[in-house]
Formats: structure tokens, C-alpha cells, sequence
């Protein structure tokens, strides 16, 4: 192929069509680099100087040779730079396309407080929990940096830290909000009433009362709320600033509170089971305890309501 007479039957087009093909496939085999440095092997350094008239045809033919070439290669490679580039952002787009947007369940976790004892509870934001025996607080993982929102099943006395995000606690039916404050809430399960007690502060309950837009009602220190579910009313009243002494160290607090309701909190307390073959349909109780035994509160209560109860095991016959 490098035969300079070769060469010269290409330029001058007299070369047969066999030859001519077998040039054009062996040029595409060749890089640029080595096409020109064939060229200049071959032609600047033969001793007899190339004629014009070869000189301009070969000028006429280079530039659909060599930039044909070049720019086979150029586009190639900006082909496959493109392909690449396009692969790239298709998997990008796989991995950050918008998902459909499903309801997620946020993860929480659940304090339940099995002891004999009030627990008490540091929240991350500094926020403080008194829970209940019997109770169970939930806490979302996210816990406060995207919200501050508990729910809360039996009985906690909180103390709000400050944040830039409201507080709330949901409770027995009601949602109470807060931004920094002290308050209780009574919402044990199978009970109709939940309590909330402002100690101080402010707070504001939502209601979601049917056949009615929901209300929310602004509470202010030492007022207490009580919801009655199934009637979906509420009242208030004022309630002795003492009360906070209280829940904070762990006292029995019982404000009115139907008997049979009163036996539930008893079984949560102390873990015991407590049966009544007696009809208590209508009795109600008020009374604070501070680290009484069982066998004291129900003395009590059998003093006051003519009962007799018998404590076999962890059972508590009341007749």
C-alpha cells in the first residue's frame, strides 16, 4: 500500500476498482497519527519532489480522507461520552424518581411504665414525663426534630421544655398543644372521661365533636378539662395548684372518678386483677394516696362503700 506508484494510480483515479477498494479498507484500519506520518515518510522524504499536479490532487483528497476519518472518530467518541452521560442520569433519575406518594407509618417506640412506681422520663428536647404505672407513652423516632407529637395511653404529668415546634399529646379522643408548660392528662383506656389538668401555662385542647365543627379551647393555668367521649361534651373547672406536688411524686390522684373506673387504675398500679360481683354502677371517689399499699386504699374504700374484698394471689375478690 505504500508503493509510491500505487499512491499515484489513486490520486490520478486510474487505479483498477480492486485496488481502489482494498486502499479505501486499509485507510480505515489506520489511525490518524499513523496516516500522517505515512505521508510524511513517504513524500517528504523521496528524493524526486512530487509534482504539482500530484501535490493538488492530493490536497484535493486529503481532506475526504484524514477529516473523514477524524471526524468518524470525534463523533464516535462523543457518541459514546453521550451514551454514557444518558446512562448515567437514567440510573440517577431511577434511584431520586418520585415515588408514589403512599401514607408512611412514622416509626415510634413505646414506654410502658410496668413498675410499682411513677417513672420518670427525659425527653430529647429536655422536655420531662411523669408516667403513670400502667401507662404507655409512644415517642416517634423523629422525636423533636421534625415535631413534637406523643400519644399518650393512662396517665403523665409533663413539664414542656421551650422549642421551636408546638407540643402535643395525643390523648382519649383530644389533641392538647403546647409550647412550654406544665399539665396532666388522665385518658386510660375503657374509661369514657379524659382529664386535662393545666398547672401552668397555657394550652389548647382540639375537639373533634361530631355533627360540629371542631373546637379548640384555650385552658389556663389551674383549670381543668374534663371530655366525656361518648356524650362528646366537656367542662371545666378550677383544681388546687397542689395537685402538680402530687403527680410529680407519684401520688394517687383521684378526682371524681366512678368506682369501677378506680378499680381498672388500682389493677394498672398494682398489678393485680380485681373482681367485683357487687354492683358500684353509680358510686363515685376523690381521694389522693402517696405511696399507700393496696391493701390500705381498698380498706379505705371498703370503710366508705360497705364492701368486703378477700386477696387470694393476684386476684382481688371485692363482694
Amino acid at each position: 500500500m505504500k508503493d509510491p506508484q500505487t499512491w499515484q494510480r489513486y490520486i490520478d483515479k486510474s487505479s483498477p476498482a480492486a485496488e481502489r477498494q482494498a486502499i479505501l479498507e486499509w485507510l480505515q484500519t489506520q489511525d490518524d497519527a499513523a496516516l500522517e506520518a505515512m505521508l510524511d515518510q513517504e513524500w517528504q522524504h523521496d528524493p524526486a519532489p512530487m509534482p504539482s499536479a500530484m501535490a493538488a490532487a492530493l490536497d484535493r483528497q486529503l481532506p475526504h480522507l484524514l477529516p473523514a476519518r477524524r471526524t468518524w472518530r470525534v463523533l464516535h467518541t462523543r457518541w459514546l461520552v453521550a451514551a454514557s452521560v444518558a446512562m448515567l442520569l437514567g440510573a440517577l433519575w431511577w434511584l431520586h424518581r418520585p415515588l408514589p406518594q403512599v401514607p408512611v407509618q412514622l416509626a415510634s417506640r413505646q414506654i410502658a411504665n410496668t413498675s410499682f412506681h411513677v417513672r420518670k422520663l427525659t425527653l430529647p428536647d429536655g422536655s420531662q414525663v411523669w408516667l403513670t404505672p400502667g401507662s404507655e407513652l409512644s415517642v416517634p423516632d423523629n422525636y423533636p426534630h421534625t415535631a413534637r407529637t406523643l400519644s399518650l395511653r393512662g396517665e403523665a404529668y409533663f413539664e414542656v421544655a421551650p422549642g421551636t415546634t408546638p407540643f402535643r399529646v395525643n390523648a382519649g379522643g383530644i389533641q392538647t398543644t403546647v409550647l412550654g408548660t406544665h399539665f396532666n392528662i388522665e385518658a386510660y383506656p375503657g374509661e369514657d372521661v379524659t382529664n386535662v389538668c393545666l398547672s401552668a401555662g397555657k394550652v389548647a385542647i382540639a375537639l373533634s365533636l361530631a355533627h360540629h365543627s371542631d373546637s379548640t379551647l384555650l385552658l389556663s393555668s389551674g383549670t381543668r378539662l374534663s371530655y366525656k367521649k361518648a356524650l362528646q361534651r366537656f367542662s371545666t373547672h378550677r383544681f388546687s395548684p397542689e395537685r402538680e406536688t402530687d403527680w410529680k411524686r407519684g401520688a394517687l390522684v383521684l378526682e371524681d372518678i366512678p368506682l369501677e373506673a378506680v378499680f381498672k387504675r388500682l389493677e394498672a398500679r398494682y398489678h393485680k386483677k380485681i373482681i367485683a360481683t357487687a354492683s358500684f354502677k353509680n358510686a363515685r371517689f376523690t381521694a389522693t394516696y402517696t405511696q399507700e399499699s393496696l391493701h390500705n386504699i381498698l380498706g379505705n374504700m371498703a370503710f366508705i362503700y360497705g364492701f368486703h374484698y378477700q386477696e387470694t394471689g393476684d386476684t382481688v375478690f371485692i363482694h
